[in-house]
């Protein structure tokens, strides 16, 4: 049973609340299988994901950003970047204490 068949089968099954997955290990093919076939031959399958999507409500909070100093003009704001601390606010402060300490 190929096609058409075995995915109007998926689809009832999707609607009953099995995900990709346990419909694959019931008929012994991928998860990505049942996913292929199922987007192939019912577009309508998008809606229907889109509101089951796992990770509604699942995602941790944002890392707090650190606080960091401007070198040349002082000013303090938070950093635009999780994991690096910049040294200065702008390009224009950076070009400015480069001309200062390069000179």
């Amino acid at each position: 049973m190929k096609g058409i068949e075995r995915a109007k089968e998926f689809l009832e099954m999707y609607k009953e609340g099995k995900t990709h997955r346990e419909i694959g290990i019931k008929y012994n093919i991928s998860n990505v299988r049942v996913s292929v076939e199922l987007h192939k031959y019912f577009p309508e399958i998008k809606e229907i994901t889109k509101n089951r999507c796992w990770y509604v409500g699942k995602r941790k909070p944002a890392k707090e950003y650190s606080i960091f100093e401007c070198k040349w003009c002082g000013k303090k704001q938070p950093s635009k970047y999780r994991y690096y601390t910049p040294k200065f606010c702008s390009k224009e402060c950076r070009g400015e204490f480069i001309k200062k300490a390069f000179k």
